[in-house]
């Protein structure tokens, strides 16, 4: 399995795209575009869209952490070619200062190499710029609550990229951050994500993305799956029947 999830739950069609109506919860969306008219077009797109507000919006990567940081949107929509810090390591560093912000990249080009490296810096969308109104709302949607989300027509180059990679470069799996191993060990000993959120003193929400990655990572489809996976890596101590538990908070 992949590292960046299941494909049926990344691939964002028309088919299957999500009305922007349909659900009760407005969407807090940031934009950071170096192009006026572009970031100007989105904004007006969004604002005009019912489930959807612009709480900010920035021309390059150094103010867009800055005001991500304080205003903490639910998605923010980031060029791809930003200026003032590269796409990818701004990703990373809006999951470490803003874990519960949903990263979708948008892109001038079909890069198969930076959208898999988008998708393990912890991007959760990733869109063409010509990308029609309706899908990229859909892909807004669904990255807002926490799914990996892909435009139609970036998805076949990611499905030829993840085939070349496995029969052409097989390697293990990607390295958990610090704060996945973590998460990992309280999986192990049975916790929900709600006590792993009180354990950690972060969002529920921020527990279930790092879940999500974690799944990922490990090319597992489940939590049992993933504790298992940690043993045979080396990973993550075996437990005995009985070991004790950390105390429950």
């Amino acid at each position: 399995m992949s590292s960046v999830g299941p494909l049926d739950s990344i691939i964002v069609g028309h088919d299957n795209m999500r009305a922007s109506g349909g659900s009760a919860a407005v969407v807090r969306v940031f934009v950071a575009d170096a192009h006026d008219l572009t970031r100007a077009g989105l904004c007006g797109l969004l604002a005009a869209q019912p489930g959807f507000v612009v709480v900010g919006e920035a021309s390059d990567g150094a103010e867009a952490i800055n005001l991500i940081a304080r205003l903490r949107p639910d998605v923010v929509v980031l060029d791809a070619s930003l200026p003032g810090l590269d796409s990818i390591e701004a990703t990373r560093q809006l999951r470490r200062t803003a874990p519960a912000t949903a990263v979708v990249l948008m892109s001038s080009d079909c890069d198969a190499d930076r959208l898999m490296s988008a998708l393990r810096a912890g991007a959760l969308g990733y869109v063409l710029k010509a990308v029609a109104g309706p899908e990229l709302l859909a892909v807004i949607q669904r990255a807002a609550a926490g799914e990996h989300a892909i435009e139609a027509t970036l998805a076949t180059r990611l499905l030829e990229r993840m085939a070349n990679d496995q029969t052409s470069h097989p390697r293990g799996p990607e390295p958990l951050t610090g704060r996945e191993l973590e998460i990992l060990d309280l999986i192990s000993a049975g916790r929900s994500n709600q006590e792993i959120a009180s354990v950690l003193i972060v969002a529920v929400g921020t527990v279930k993305v790092h879940v999500e990655h974690i799944l990922a990572k490990l090319g597992v489809s489940g939590r049992t799956e993933a504790a298992v996976r940690g043993v045979e890596l080396g990973i993550l101590h075996r437990r005995s029947d009985h070991e004790p538990e950390r105390d429950r908070p």
